[in-house]
């Protein structure tokens, strides 16, 4: 299976994950996140393949989450931002106040 190129941006998201997962110790929340997450991994490909994933599968599927999660992320962070700047340029737009 080919891999395929990732946005700079996404990759570096991935990376740090990763990164972060290998580097602090996990907590009894993070330890039951994982398993959540393996276990709906392994529902979610074994009715979609009618099979158990295997290790590399699950991985592959982590992946795909990641970039889900980042794709969601980035979205929710642009959508405030613009509703910050809309929300400016209406104030600067009426003005100062008369008291």
């Amino acid at each position: 299976m080919k891999k395929l190129p990732l946005f700079p941006e996404l990759e570096e998201y991935i990376n740090q994950c990763k990164w972060e997962e290998e580097n602090y110790s996990k907590s009894t929340n993070m330890k039951k996140y994982d398993e959540l997450e393996r276990e709906l991994i392994c529902n979610l490909f074994l009715e979609k393949h009618h099979r158990e994933p295997s290790e590399s599968e699950i991985e592959e599927e982590k992946i795909e989450l990641f970039k889900i999660k980042y794709l969601i992320d980035t979205w929710i962070d642009e959508y405030f931002e613009q509703i910050k700047r809309d929300n400016e340029n209406s104030a600067t737009k009426k003005g100062p106040r008369n008291q």
